[in-house]
């Protein structure tokens, strides 16, 4: 039989198919046919034959259902007789790949000749093809009618289309008002397949009279068709006005003919149409329930049964007779059927609107069936038309005819004409497909394609389409993922349809094109690498490293093998670390596969490695695990467990054990585990132990349960920290700090261990100092016991691992010398400086303490400098400590040094009061004047004196405090004294000023009038009091003035006559006020008494005298200044 170009191909390729096993199942073997090459020409070639013989012979071709189940009985023999060839023999793929990969250099030689026959196959192939399959030029027919609009402002048009193209194809539907889309439909239809729906859509608002209309056709993404239209609102209103109705509300009686005759009319105008044969297909048309019916017959009807429509094709030349000759009949039916006042206009009318004539008077008849009073439920005429010219798109939309029923009459007439009635429900629409890969993607990338759909209903079904061929059978699955290794790179269409559970057929469309880019080279696997080399003994870790090239640079995927079993699945890691603990003694087989996840689903290439595995340590095996107690027991017992297990090596064994899966020691070659159940739930408890030995890390486990009933609960160790991180040098000092809790409250104590032996007793402190200095290099536990009292010997524990260093040695050498040596006035300052030496020159830090207390922070400078001022004579000890931050904690010193020192009581300095001649200047030249120094010391200490003339020295220090000076040279000058006492450097001096003058001229001296304070005596402590000195010189000479207190001087030398007091810490009692005033010749002193009091003596006094008191408060309120 002959079959269309695609079905050709397809039993084309099931025969070379079937010849190829048949082949395979014939010679197993590599020879004589040892090429891939040889055995796909040969049975391409037998193909090529037979086929060529079946067309000369006009024979049919075999079905291909049967050739495929032939191609599976061979593919089965052919397994079974390869699988009996030796595996040195068997031809296979995999072998002859290698072969020509080993073979690189004479590839093109045996790749070029391999072209040139699959081109000369490919050719005749086509030629075979070509003569199997009917020739016929497709193409698809498109109509839109009964375009109307109601008066709510939706638009409403009959669209329709039909398959001619010769295959199955993806159709959408686009409906454009003034550019904006207002409907879309889709429809997938096999060749011959028809479609046509009612489209319903709203007109955008502020459209105007006039509005533009764009119906578009695409299939496969390709648009076809563009009906193309101007429409004036008002001439496409079909349902009638409310005007229709009587006053009384009753309908009025619908004059049919007149509309009849208008629509004729407006057909004869405005339609040019040409006649086309009646398509003879089935038409979808949309139903209640949102499935869809369809009819075979030529020009078949709606469900309504009142509607006709004529459909056209555009590309069926020849067939106007057979147009007219149909329309003629209908004409002629027509007219019989109608009035004799219409019979003229219907003879009259033209061949297209004779489907709207029958439909008038189908709908007359039912009038008139129904009587002059019948009620028609909002029953409309749809006119149809078929294009005139599909190529030109000159088709104008034909009006609509409307009846209009009063709204007050019953609609039971209609009602019980069920079956002229569909009830419209929401049908299915696609709003989404989608794939979750973009397009593009290379060949062999796996799309899944997924729709969703507008409607929540259940029972929707979908199926898929790839090129307009059904993939898929229909499923409630909106998802199907599409594999595309070994189909060719390009553009495809993909769509889906989707029905309704009413629905036999598709009720939506929606396509999306994809594009698959070609296929990539696969990866080369180069080397496989394993470290360490060469045999090795069970349980050694063996490194696996593979390298591999992709001439793409895809991502590559390793999978690693051992004696054919899977021991890491596909990653992108090309090392695998091999453990042969399990692996028997003698030769193992590690085979490496790679891929780039484009080509083959298992592997793109392998390459295998023999590595030698000798015999090892067994492993231990546990024989047993006992309690010493039997189960149950209450909570807060100790129970001990003891494990036993055989080594068949006699090796030292290390057990571990588990309270429910919870790791309670660490390992250690004790076989016993002291349980403390105090902190543990009531109820079943598993108890395990797991037991290895030094040469493997796999271990042998054994569980055992146990039962414990609830009681007084005892306390639990919650947490155990040091305070700070290890390692830590052998000598350090680690405070660790222990957290516990009882249910009940009770008092907990805790208990120190260090390695398993008691380093503190029991106590209530969860603090514990740990000093190293006597553990050894290397790994430690410490752990804490709990208790209250109320259980066994402790509850619970916790236990901490710790690292310590070789010890660093701490600081040694400490000194600490004074810069003065002992005994020392108070008020010395006194420089101390401390050194030590550290063996591992690491940075010390210095801190020095006074009489045990410490005086400044940590520091790297060894000197401190001690004033010794306010401190009480008599012995200090004065100390420093020393560390190297490695031994001592944060408040603590790795060494100390101590040093006793004696200050002796505080001698102070001597003061300077006043320095005067023995009489009054100005001076001749060569008289002798004598200046007299007065000081006064606080100890009566011998003091020494030195005089100095304009800033020169001339005398040394001595114990006289008169100097005479023999005058000289004329003019102005100055004289000097200080004084010393000899337990100080400090120096007090006063300086005058004098003149020597050639004639003697008297110089009056000033005089001091007075000396008085702002403010009365006495006053209290804190209060500021201003003394004016008042003096006047008899020559006018320029006064200086100076203040002295109790006679130490407040002020130096100024012209200033006035001198603020602050008693700001000034003790209580009498004190002396000086005041003294110099003209450069000489000097005058007034003095006076003041007294400061405290304020509690002010409140004594106030007691005794409340008018005392009451002055004493006016003075405070209004006289009392405080500071300046």
């Amino acid at each position: 039989m002959n079959v269309q170009a695609g079905q050709g191909v397809v039993v084309f390729a099931l025969q070379a198919l079937l010849l190829y096993a048949l082949i395979s199942a014939v010679f197993p073997e590599k020879e004589p046919l040892g090429s891939i090459f040889h055995r796909i020409i040969l049975s391409i070639g037998v193909t090529l034959v037979v086929s060529l013989a079946e067309v000369a012979l006009g024979m049919g071709e075999f079905p291909a259902l049967i050739v495929a189940i032939l191609v599976l009985i061979l593919v089965v023999l052919a397994h079974i007789r390869r699988g009996a060839v030796p595996r040195r023999r068997r031809f296979s793929v995999h072998t002859y790949r290698y072969a020509l990969r080993s073979n690189r250099r004479s590839l093109p030689q045996k790749i070029v000749p391999a072209i040139i026959v699959l081109l000369i196959v490919a050719a005749i192939s086509f030629g075979y093809v070509t003569v199997k399959s009917d020739r016929q030029e497709g193409f698809t027919e498109f109509y839109v009618t009964g375009l109307s609009i109601n008066s709510n402002g939706n638009a409403t048009a009959t669209v329709g289309v039909i398959n001619h193209e010769g295959v199955e194809a993806n159709y959408t539907i686009d409906v454009e008002m003034n550019g904006v889309r207002a409907a879309q439909r889709y429809a997938h239809l096999a060749d011959g397949g028809a479609y046509e729906e009612t489209l319903e859509w709203g007109i955008p608002m502020h459209t105007g009279e006039l509005c533009t209309l764009r119906i578009l056709l695409y299939r496969n993404g390709e648009m076809l068709k563009d009906y193309q239209k101007t429409l004036r609102i008002s001439d496409y209103i079909t349902e009638a006005p409310v005007a229709n109705m009587s006053e009384s509300g009753d309908a009025q009686q619908v004059n049919t003919t007149s509309n009849v005759t208008a629509v004729a009319k407006n057909i004869s105008q405005d339609t040019s149409l040409r006649s086309t044969p009646v398509a003879s297909a089935t038409r979808r048309v949309s139903s209640g329930s949102g499935g869809s019916g369809s009819s075979s017959s030529s020009g078949s009807s709606s469900s309504s049964g009142i509607s006709n429509d004529v459909s056209a094709a555009s590309k069926m030349p020849g067939n106007e007779s057979a147009l007219e000759g149909s329309t003629t009949d209908m004409n002629q039916s027509a007219a019989a059927a109608m009035p004799d006042e219409n019979a003229t206009a219907v003879a009259n009318a033209t061949p297209a609107s004779v489907s709207l004539m029958a439909a008038l008077t189908s709908v007359s008849a039912i009038i008139n069936q129904t009587g002059e009073g019948a009620d028609l439920s909002d029953a409309s005429v749809n006119a149809s038309t078929a294009p005139a010219d599909l190529e030109n798109r000159s088709t104008a939309p034909l009006p609509a005819v409307s009846l209009n029923r009063s709204p007050s009459r019953s609609t039971s007439a209609v009602e019980n004409r069920s079956q002229e009635i569909v009830h419209l429900k929401a049908r299915p629409e696609i709003e989404r497909l989608e794939p979750d890969k973009e397009s593009p993607q290379k060949v062999g990338t796996t799309v899944v394609w997924s729709v969703r759909a507008s409607t929540h209903a259940d029972g929707l079904s979908y199926r898929f389409f790839l090129n307009g061929r059904p993939i898929t059978s229909w499923s409630s699955s909106p998802s199907w993922t599409w594999y595309t290794s070994g189909i060719p790179a390009g553009e495809y269409n993909v769509s889906a349809c989707v029905r309704g559970s009413n629905s036999t057929d598709c009720e939506d469309t929606a396509w999306s094109l994809y594009t698959l880019l070609p296929m990539n080279l696969p990866p080369d696997l180069t080397a496989v690498i394993s470290d360490p080399e060469g045999p090795q003994p069970q349980g050694t870790q063996i490194r696996w490293s593979a390298a591999a090239s992709d001439e793409e640079n895809d991502t590559l995927l390793y999978r690693f093998s051992v004696d054919g079993l899977t021991v890491r699945d596909w990653s992108r890691s090309g090392i695998f670390e091999m453990n042969t603990s399990a692996l028997a003694p003698g030769n193992h087989t590690v085979r490496v596969d790679v891929r780039d996840g484009l080509h083959s689903a298992e592997y793109d290439d392998a390459i295998e490695q023999v590595v030698e595995i000798v015999a090892a340590n067994a492993p231990p095996k546990i024989k047993g695990l006992v309690p010493n107690r039997e189960s149950p027991q209450p909570v807060g017992s100790v129970i001990t467990w003891t494990a036993s297990a055989d080594d068949p090596d006699n090796d030292t064994l290390l057990y571990r054990f588990f309270v429910d899966d919870v790791a309670v020691s660490g390992w250690s070659t004790n076989p016993q585990f002291v349980w403390n159940t105090s902190g543990y739930s009531d109820g079943e408890h598993r108890v395990s132990v797991l037991v290895k030995d030094k040469h493997h890390e796999d271990h042998d486990r054994r569980d055992v349960s146990f039962s414990l009933e609830k009681k007084n609960s005892p306390p639990r160790a919650l947490s155990l920290l040091p305070d700070r991180g290890s390692p830590q040098p052998v000598g350090s000092r680690i405070t660790w700090s222990a957290l516990a809790e009882d249910p009940d409250n009770d008092p907990i104590q805790y208990r120190f261990f260090v390695d398993g032996v008691a380093v503190s007793d029991w106590s209530s402190s969860a603090v514990f100092e740990l000093d190293t200095s006597g553990l050894s290099p290397g790994n430690h536990t410490l752990s804490v016991h709990v208790r209250d009292g109320m259980h066994a010997d402790h509850d619970d524990e916790k236990e901490k691992f710790f690292e310590l260093s070789v010890p660093n040695r701490p600081p040694a050498g400490l000194k600490l010398m004074p810069s003065l040596e002992s005994p020392q006035p108070v008020g010395s300052v006194i420089t101390w400086t401390a050194s030590a030496d550290d063996p591992d020159n690491d940075t010390l830090l210095y801190r020095f303490s006074l009489n045990g207390r410490a005086v400044t922070d940590w520091s790297p400078s060894g000197s401190w400098s001690w004033n010794t001022s306010g401190l009480s004579a008599g012995e200090h000890t004065v100390g420093v400590w020393v560390r190297d931050g490695r031994h001592a904690g944060a408040v603590g010193f790795d060494s100390a040094q101590t040093s006793k020192f004696i200050l002796t009581p505080e001698n102070r300095p001597p003061e300077m009061i006043s320095l005067r001649p023995d009489r009054a200047g100005p001076y001749e030249p060569g008289a002798e004047v004598t200046w007299i120094a007065e000081a006064r010391d606080p100890e009566g200490d011998a003091l020494l004196y030195r005089f100095f003339v304009d800033g020169a020295a001339v005398s040394d220090w001595s114990g006289t405090e008169r100097w005479t000076l023999s005058t000289s040279e004329e003019g102005r000058h100055s004289i000097t004294a200080a004084v010393r006492d000899t337990s100080h450097e400090t120096v007090q001096s006063i300086t005058s000023e004098f003149a020597v003058e050639s004639k003697m001229t008297v110089n009056q001296p000033p005089v001091m009038e007075d000396l008085v304070p702002d403010l009365s005596s006495p006053q209290h402590a804190g209060i500021s009091v201003i003394w004016t000195a008042r003096a006047h010189d008899p020559e006018n000479d320029p006064l200086m003035y100076r203040f002295l207190v109790d006679g130490s001087p407040a002020t130096d030398w100024s012209s200033s006559s006035k001198f603020t007091w602050n008693t700001v810490g000034v003790a209580a009692g009498d004190h002396n006020i000086t005041a003294q005033v110099m003209d450069g010749s000489s000097i005058i002193s007034m003095s006076r008494n003041y007294t400061i009091r405290s304020i509690v003596d002010e409140a004594l006094s106030g007691i005794e005298s409340s008018s005392s008191s009451a002055a004493l408060g006016s003075k405070n309120i209004t006289s009392v200044r405080v500071g300046r």
